[in-house]
């Protein structure tokens, strides 16, 4: 099955903040923790003029119970989500916790970035989740008060 072709403005931001991450890479190279690069890209995107939430935690539930809560590193313009890495190697698991978050979420696309490498575009992963698919009525998701995600209404 074909993806359906994302909204212009869903690629318009993720190619901002593919612009964004390699001039913070350009600048600072490999070797730093990851929040520096995650505070440097928030920079460079707000300079760009763009809305950027940090740290943005959503609650979620399972069959009535809390499970607890998770933290998006970034979202941008309230439709890409950007979780910032500074690793030797991206595993498996990074990739599977970004197609999580863009599923609780319910947002259509989400770029993984790794910044601890020679060339920054080397270490992009982008996923896409569009159409948005229906949620679970046994999984709940929902924004914490202290949070700026607005998850859509089942």
């Amino acid at each position: 099955m074909r993806e359906s072709p994302l909204p212009p403005e869903v690629d318009r931001v993720s190619g901002e903040v593919i612009g964004a991450a390699i001039e913070v890479h350009t600048l600072l190279g490999p070797g730093l923790r990851e929040k520096m690069y995650e505070s440097a890209l928030v920079v460079e995107l707000r300079a760009r003029g763009l809305a950027v939430s940090r740290q943005v935690p959503f609650q979620v539930s399972f069959k009535g119970v809390d499970l607890g809560v998770q933290v998006i590193d970034l979202v941008v313009e309230g439709l890409v989500i950007v979780e910032c890495k500074s690793v030797t190697a991206l595993v498996e698991r990074d990739s599977c916790q970004l197609v999580g978050y863009l599923r609780f979420a319910r947002l259509p696309l989400g770029l993984l970035l790794n910044f601890n490498l020679p060339r920054v575009k080397d270490g992009i992963v982008r996923r896409v989740n569009w159409p948005l698919p229906t949620p679970c009525e046994l999984v709940r998701v929902r924004a914490r008060p202290d949070s700026v995600l607005r998850v859509p209404a089942p």
